[in-house]
């Protein structure tokens, strides 16, 4: 039985289980008294009527005596970090406060250590939260997860841009919160709604299943919908310009946020979970329409996400921050922000526990969140103020029991102690029925187009360890080769291999387990005819197969190809202008723009190109053919004594001279030719005649992929062939040359060099012709066999 098979069949037997809880769950809750009234001095607030237990009623309970120094450290950034915290300050406290260029909050509770500090800490202990004079600061419960708010208050009153929200457990991991992104606008891949399905899976996305993860969804995802739920297809798009997402979610290795009925059936019940994601996979923002649960433990707020903070208190602890998480997409749509999740940055080690008293605080989590995405896909705020529609829809939250109403009533002094501390909030926009991720950038060029990448945690993290779901992939695809083969020339049944054996000698091969981390990149500019076929060749050796074409190249691919195509099949679209001697560069500026993770190397090449992939070569330098590197004075000719490279080096200095990125290639190119020997400056070398470059294949190792992209882009805004840009970057970096191309299917000898990196041309299209398919299988096919399998 599967993952998502047990999930279901536990998730009928929580539905039974529920209706015994439920009263006592209920029963256990505070409620929240009926009116909020000012004291008598007017400052501060209290609670009267029901019992609401903490804090006490009908009067301001008396601050806890965490006695301290009210000097706190003067603020080096805008950037802050908020926790809670009951114990002395940790590790993981520490390790936080340590982060340079960050303030740390932290917030005492009534059994925080009166004694508490740490250098460098903003703590704000019981008594000073009082002396904040935040409305919220008196009403706020004690021992509860929900005293973060007044962090959160105190971070913005103190001029905070960014908030990281996250808890005192929690490590920071890889990249660490440089894994997030603080530029206003960026590139990546945009999560679309599905504008032909109006049922609630059609809303969802589960990001879990995005980075590698199938059988796995996040806390708070509705469970009904989980059985038949995919992210679906033809749902993303490449962006090469769209707002940064105001809510940036980090996931987290080893045991990430799962509800109580994963834990059940998976976690270990001395060491926990023990989960990991695809380390490839990119980042992903969702667009407006699209809803899915994130949590208080990693998690990046932008300025104008602030209003959105609030967490709701009269909720268990383990549904705040998800129902907080709904609450603020919808409010986020409004204002024309966008939420993001992004690879692993932290880990967390959780100690097991009582699982099931989990469950029972998630109960509403299970029972509520399919309604609580179908209430905000359709409520609709008919204020032109985001603070008016915030205060409105907390109400309405009350009012149909996903919280008390007395939130209804914080949300509205949340708002009033945001306006006293000048918070600033972000206008509202107006809402469109398309879905167009690029609408937000302000720039009416469609910059946005069809993408797809499907990525499965299938390889183990040390490349010198036994792949075997790869190998049991690469014999599965020869035998396909081999049947596809029989149809054109007689051969017997296709032999059977030990996948375990052949796994460990792949394993020890040195160019095989390298390539594991790299990514291959396929134009498909012959119409893409060959993609079945090249995805059997290609896919289970690289850590990502892109094929890249121009409009809907799949669609005709999988009409025309000779071989079907297989799942999953990862693309990127081009723009139909494009013409097919630019396509490799350009769909190179494409990867590098959906910012893949953890990648080693890029190769890049035509669909006629035949790619040995056995063959070493020095992953640290590029890869590139001598002879596509020739003079092209024709097209490198001047216009009234103007150098045809003078736009170019006016952008760089005039256009970009603040911009970072481009500052930084321009350093780096000046750089690279002084390491080659070239004593000409950067200024004179960009509008010299140079050479250019056809790339018809190219491999770039990871640490040029950004110099190379800024490359391509500045020569094509420039309106300067992309071929001269490529002449540029091989003069500024070191070079491995390989020599010209051997042609395996006019060869006159029985088998083409097995010693070259790559071969060429196959011609795919006629691939369809018995006689033209019996020479490629006959040469290209038995070679790849016999060299990757046959001769172990």
């Amino acid at each position: 039985m599967n993952r998502r098979a047990q999930a279901l069949l536990t998730i009928i037997i929580v539905l039974l289980i529920l209706t015994f809880y439920r009263d006592d769950y209920m029963s256990s809750q505070h409620p929240i008294p009926d009116t909020i009234t000012e004291t008598s001095t007017g400052q501060n607030l209290s609670l009267h009527g029901n019992v609401w237990n903490p804090p006490s009623i009908g009067k301001v309970r008396q601050p806890v005596v965490n006695r301290q120094p009210y000097k706190l450290p003067t603020p080096v950034s805008n950037k802050w970090i908020v926790v809670t915290s009951i114990n002395y300050p940790s590790k993981d406290v520490k390790r936080l406060a340590s982060l340079k260029g960050w303030n740390l909050v932290v917030v005492a509770d009534r059994k925080t250590p009166p004694d508490w500090h740490y250098d460098n800490v903003h703590f704000l202990s019981m008594d000073y939260q009082q002396k904040l004079h935040f409305r919220l600061s008196v009403v706020s419960p004690e021992n509860s997860y929900t005293r973060k708010n007044i962090g959160y208050l105190y971070a913005i009153k103190n001029g905070a841009e960014w908030i990281y929200d996250t808890d005192d457990d929690n490590k920071p991991y890889a990249k660490g919160l440089q894994q997030f992104e603080f530029k206003n606008f960026t590139a990546g891949l945009c999560y679309r709604k599905n504008t032909n399905g109006n049922n609630t899976m059609h809303k969802l996305f589960n990001p879990y299943r995005f980075f590698g993860n199938p059988g796995m969804w996040p806390r708070g995802f509705p469970l009904e919908h989980l059985k038949n739920h995919t992210n679906g297809k033809k749902r993303l798009c490449l962006c090469s310009s769209m707002r940064t997402p105001a809510v940036q979610q980090g996931l987290v290795h080893k045991d990430p946020d799962v509800d109580a009925i994963y834990r059940l059936l998976y976690a270990d019940k001395e060491t926990g979970l023990n989960e990991r994601f695809n380390e490839f996979t990119p980042p992903i923002v969702l667009n407006s329409g699209t809803y899915s649960p994130w949590n208080s433990q990693n998690t990046l707020f932008h300025r104008n996400a602030f209003f959105t903070l609030f967490l709701p208190v009269s909720v268990a602890f383990r549904v705040t921050d998800i129902w907080r998480s709904y609450f603020a997409q919808k409010l986020l749509h409004l204002v024309g922000e966008r939420i993001g999740f992004y690879p692993v940055n932290a880990i967390q080690f959780r100690n097991a526990h009582d699982y099931l008293a989990d469950f029972e605080q998630e109960i509403d989590v299970y029972l509520k969140s399919g309604k609580f995405v179908d209430f905000l896909e359709e409520w609709q705020c008919y204020s032109n103020d985001i603070a008016n529609c915030t205060v409105e829809l907390a109400e309405q939250l009350g009012l149909l029991g996903f919280w008390q109403r007395k939130d209804g009533l914080l949300v509205k002094l949340w708002i009033d102690d945001l306006r006293s501390v000048g918070y600033k909030f972000p206008a509202m926009v107006a809402q469109k029925s398309d879905d167009n991720c690029w609408d937000s950038t302000g720039n009416k060029e469609v910059n946005c187009f069809p993408a797809h990448i499907e990525l499965e945690t299938d390889m183990p993290l040390r490349r010198s360890a036994r792949a075997l779901q790869r190998m049991k992939q690469k014999l599965e695809y020869a035998e396909d080769l081999h049947d596809w083969c029989r149809k054109a020339q007689p051969a017997g049944v296709f032999k059977s291999f030990s996948y375990q054996y052949l796994a460990g000698k792949h394993a020890n091969h040195r160019a095989l387990s390298i390539n594991l981390g790299k990514v291959l990149v396929i134009a498909a500019d012959l119409g893409g005819t060959g993609i079945g076929i090249l995805q059997r060749m290609y896919q289970p050796y690289f850590a990502v197969l892109f094929f890249c074409g121009k409009g809907d190249f799949v669609t005709r691919a999988r009409n025309e190809s000779s071989m079907n195509t297989t799942n999953p099949l990862n693309f990127i679209t081009l723009n139909e202008k494009v013409h097919h001697q630019t396509m490799i560069p350009e769909c190179l500026v494409k990867v590098q723009q959906m910012k893949l993770q953890n990648v080693t190397g890029y190769y890049a090449m035509s669909e006629s190109i035949t790619l040995q992939m056995w063959i070493w070569h020095d992953p640290l330098k590029v890869v590139f053919p001598s002879m596509n590197v020739k003079p092209h004075q024709k097209l490198w000719t001047e216009n009234n004594g103007t150098p045809p490279g003078e736009p170019v080096y006016k952008l760089i200095t005039e256009k970009y001279k603040n911009d970072e990125d481009v500052q930084k290639m321009w350093k780096e190119y000046q750089r690279g030719l002084s390491a080659n020997g070239d004593s000409r400056s950067a200024a004179e070398h960009i509008r010299s005649d140079t050479g250019h470059a056809d790339a018809s294949f190219i491999y770039i190792p990871s640490s040029k992929i950004d110099y190379f992209s800024q490359i391509i882009r500045i020569f094509y805004e420039a309106n300067l062939p992309e071929g001269f840009a490529v002449a540029k970057f091989l003069d500024t970096v070191r070079v491995e040359w390989i020599s010209h191309l051997a042609n395996p299917l006019t060869s006159r000898e029985n088998s083409y060099p097995t010693s070259l990196l790559v071969a060429n041309p196959t011609r795919f299209p006629e691939l369809s012709k018995l006689e033209e398919r019996r020479t490629f299988c006959g040469s290209i096919v038995a070679t790849f066999k016999r060299v990757l399998l046959d001769d172990w």
